[in-house]
């Protein structure tokens, strides 16, 4: 199954996380959030994927979040689903999944979990060749 990214054109990490990817032959899907943003549906999948809900995915250094701060705490689980739907600027990017694995933002080491299973053995073979030859 092919990894879906979701970025923000504007964004640096959503670039990084794509390059990152294409350095690394993962097939991916990248769809940009202005493009094609997530649906209820979605958005729910990622809140159950993700280990801390809202905290993981809301972007609270943006300004769109700084509007809704106050009242965050009065909102209802699908009042505050729907808000994120109307405006995808309250997410953090690049949000990387595949059928169960999700990661939002970047961090080069936690997006290696997205490598196929035998391109990391074949990784970690050749690194201990490598390693027995210096030794």
């Amino acid at each position: 199954m092919p990894v879906t990214v979701i970025t923000r054109t504007s964004c640096s990490s959503s670039r990084r996380a794509v390059a990152w990817l294409q350095d690394n032959d993962i097939p991916h899907i990248k769809r940009t959030s202005s493009e094609s943003p997530l649906s209820f549906d979605e958005v729910l999948k990622l809140l159950i994927r993700c280990e801390h809900g809202f905290l993981d995915i809301l972007s609270v250094r943006g300004r769109a979040y700084a509007s809704l701060k106050d009242s965050l705490a009065n909102l209802q689980l699908n009042d505050l689903i729907a808000k994120i739907v109307e405006d995808p600027s309250l997410l953090r990017y690049p949000i990387i999944m595949d059928g169960e694995k999700v990661l939002v933002g970047f961090n080069r080491s936690e997006i290696r979990k997205f490598t196929p299973s035998d391109k990391r053995k074949a990784d970690l073979r050749q690194s201990l060749f490598s390693a027995e030859a210096y030794a």
